[in-house]
């Protein structure tokens, strides 16, 4: 029986070497892939969730926009009932607000909504012809300054505009936006 520490080179090769170190190698390619997999799919949830949020965002922004200019159409028609039936409305003060619509407007996850939409709104409720209302240009509350006649023709177009063709496209947007927040909790 030949001792041990009188082997042959081949013999003293230690075998679990290899082993050892291709086990190590797959150990540490296992890991970059496991790291690999865990941020790829932490990335694709925040992904959905900072979506979500600015879809929510979006969609909660919007009904205070509604809510805001349904309730400058409701000034609106207040006034125009008034001068259609004579009773001094022209100096009446017409409280148009759109504090909610610029603030929204500014927000980076409105960049999901119709901006032509937001545009539209803007320009109907301060711009031309709708500014001639007011004894300045401000969008802040004043008396009215030209003929009765001709405030009840503006008040009129402007409702009739903001209902045939604003509240039909808001309320379209309003949809968008609930279905795509629908279609992204389904995706979950």
């Amino acid at each position: 029986m030949a001792d041990a520490s009188t082997g042959t080179d081949d013999e003293c090769l230690n075998p679990i070497g290899i082993e050892l170190w291709l086990g190590q190698a797959l150990l540490i390619v296992g890991i970059v892939i496991g790291i690999y997999l865990a941020a790829s799919v932490g990335f694709r949830e925040t992904n959905r969730y900072a979506k979500r949020e600015d879809l929510f965002q979006a969609r909660r922004s919007l009904g205070f926009v509604r809510q805001e200019f349904e309730a400058n159409l409701a000034t609106l028609r207040a006034f125009r009932d008034r001068t259609k039936d004579k009773k001094g409305g022209a100096s009446l003060p017409l409280p148009v607000r759109t504090s909610y619509l610029e603030a929204a407007s500014a927000q980076p996850y409105m960049v999901l909504v119709d901006r032509a939409l937001l545009m539209e709104m803007t320009r109907l409720m301060t711009g031309y012809p709708f500014a001639l209302l007011w004894t300045d240009t401000e969008k802040l509350p004043k008396k009215f300054v030209v003929g009765e006649e001709h405030a009840f023709e503006i008040c009129a177009e402007a409702l009739e505009h903001a209902e045939k063709t604003i509240l039909p496209k808001l309320a379209a947007e309003e949809k968008a936006l609930d279905e795509a927040i629908a279609n992204l909790e389904k995706a979950r």
